[in-house]
């Protein structure tokens, strides 16, 4: 029996998570593409520039809407099986609603993988590939103010800022470089007329030294001199053109020193942990569905344990938003900032659950 009840629990919840998610995706990139459709016409992209853009843009859009998916599934999963007072076989057969939790956990499991392996590794590659294309698919004004903007970055404990970034990225003009102390403190600046890239190395023409010795400061007169930094072009394309998201591994290399990155540590940090994080989001998902089972077809309460549901749901995914916020900004401790919500909306839906519980 317990067989046939989860191929039947699991394909209830599958199909309807998958229904709310195309759903849920159709309609954001139905407003994603009316507010850029204009854009990508006056860039003369056509049709095939708009099916780029949707293809894109989906792994992004998929990534936002997995959790509220789930969310919605368990609902109208739990919301069928009361409404047409299956429950109530089910329960006096002796399974619990625990137990129809647990029946669906692989369900969840995988969605939660997949959900980790898309937000790892197939939003940071086509939110990218969206950067780079927008910005060379970019149409120049000649009656607007189109001076190229200042890209800064940091580097282990150096701050670096690049005036111009040409030939993809392998020629960088007026280059300054600002080498500091583990405690920050400016030890010395070195501006550079270009900085070329050739042969995996990067040497700096026209370059001049400032040095500070206590109260007094030492100039070296302008010279070529190689530039011993483990950065590539592409990783200068990348921090002029930042994509929303990063993968794991960039994420640590940039807090290792390994790579440079334009935003504060704490910021990485907590973006690390919400990699992390995300996912279990389903899990709770599922957990605050489980209240609609105790709904039945004729039971008045059926619409309120509905909008309770509901409820947690987007409460969880607002606080859960602000949280994060708040540990990007550095306010918040990036573990605490991540995972804070998802225990405190635990608790919740199992007190909901306890209540509502029958003795």
């Amino acid at each position: 029996m317990t067989g046939t009840l989860f191929r039947y629990i699991s394909g209830l919840f599958l199909r309807r998570t998958l229904a709310a998610l195309l759903g849920l995706s159709a309609l954001l990139q139905l407003l994603a593409l009316l507010d850029t459709a204009t854009d990508i016409l006056e860039r003369k992209l056509g049709i095939a520039g708009i099916g780029r853009f949707i293809w894109l843009r989906l792994p992004g859009i998929i990534d936002q809407v997995v959790i509220l998916s789930v969310l919605v599934g368990a609902l109208l999963t739990f919301a069928q099986l009361a409404r047409r007072n299956e429950m109530v076989i089910l329960r006096s057969a002796g399974i619990t609603i625990y137990r129809l939790g647990l029946l669906l956990t692989p369900c969840v499991a995988l969605i939660a993988a997949s959900h980790f392996l898309l937000a790892d590794y197939v939003v940071p590659r086509s939110t990218h590939a969206l950067a780079i294309w927008w910005q060379d698919s970019a149409i120049t004004d000649p009656d607007t103010d189109d001076t190229p903007k200042t890209v800064w970055f940091r580097l282990a404990t150096d701050v670096i800022s690049i005036d111009m970034i040409a030939h993809d990225g392998t020629e960088l003009n007026n280059v300054h470089i600002y080498h500091r102390a583990p405690d920050g403190l400016l030890l010395s600046r070195t501006n550079a007329r270009q900085a070329l890239y050739k042969d995996h190395a990067w040497m700096l023409t026209g370059a001049t030294t400032s040095t500070i010795r206590g109260n007094a400061i030492t100039e070296q007169p302008a010279m070529d001199m190689p530039w011993s930094v483990a950065i590539t072009p592409s990783e200068i394309l990348d921090i002029a053109n930042p994509a929303s998201s990063l993968p794991s591994g960039t994420i640590q290399r940039i807090l290792s020193g390994d790579s440079a990155g334009n935003r504060s540590h704490n910021f990485y940090r907590t973006k690390l942990q919400e990699i992390y994080a995300a996912p279990l989001g389903s899990f709770l998902m599922l957990m605050i569905g489980l209240i609609m089972a105790y709904g039945t077809g004729r039971d008045q309460r059926t619409d309120g344990l509905l909008l309770t549901g509901i409820g947690l749901g987007l409460g969880f995914l607002l606080v859960n938003g602000i949280l994060s916020a708040f540990g990007e900004a550095g306010t918040l401790p990036p573990a605490l900032a991540a995972w804070a919500a998802l225990p405190v909306f635990a608790c919740i839906s199992a007190a909901i659950l306890l209540r509502h519980e029958e003795p």
